[in-house]
């Protein structure tokens, strides 16, 4: 069925749902009557940005003063994507959840899975991190991921064969 809704007869209240591939379209949605309350973004960061997120709000948010939003998402792996940016700076009336697999009982997800995530852990941390922790790991182009400050000592100086000097323009091919 398109558009895919859902209808509560004896009411006529409706869900209705609709894709972002042109939010432009959603500029005039409004109900047949009363006003939307509950609006649900489901893979918020499948979403282009959050000026479409903004605009579908514009557009549905008439009519009452209580709304509710939701935003569910599988967080991306560079800590730059704008829903990981959305979610780290959230307006004061926000909640903000955070859940893993570790949160569930393991029956719900079974003996195969929980391998799998512990093996997963032992020989690629990050990947494992990013997986099965949800957290944003970085996307693997930094340059000085695994950098270390600390003093060089002297007897490391001593060692080495050759000293290079150079100039780091941020370019690397």
């Amino acid at each position: 069925v398109s558009p895919m809704q859902f209808t509560y007869k004896p009411t006529g209240q409706q869900i209705l749902f609709r894709g972002l591939d042109d939010s432009a379209k959603l500029k005039s949605i409004k109900p047949r009557q009363g006003y939307f309350k509950f609006i649900w973004f489901e893979e918020l960061s499948e979403i282009p940005g959050q000026n479409t997120v903004r605009s579908v709000l514009q557009s549905v948010m008439r009519g009452n003063d209580d709304f509710r939003v939701f935003t569910s998402f599988n967080p991306p792996l560079s800590t730059n994507n704008w829903a990981n940016k959305y979610a780290a700076t959230p307006k004061e009336s926000m909640l903000v959840h955070h859940s893993t697999y570790t949160d569930v009982p393991a029956e719900w997800l079974g003996k195969p899975f929980i391998e799998e995530a512990e093996h997963l852990k032992k020989v690629n941390p990050d990947a494992y991190a990013h997986e099965y922790l949800g957290q944003p790991i970085g996307l693997g182009t930094e340059i000085f991921k695994h950098l270390e400050i600390r003093t060089i000592t002297d007897e490391e100086v001593q060692r080495q064969e050759r000293i290079y000097q150079g100039q780091d323009w941020g370019w690397e091919p």
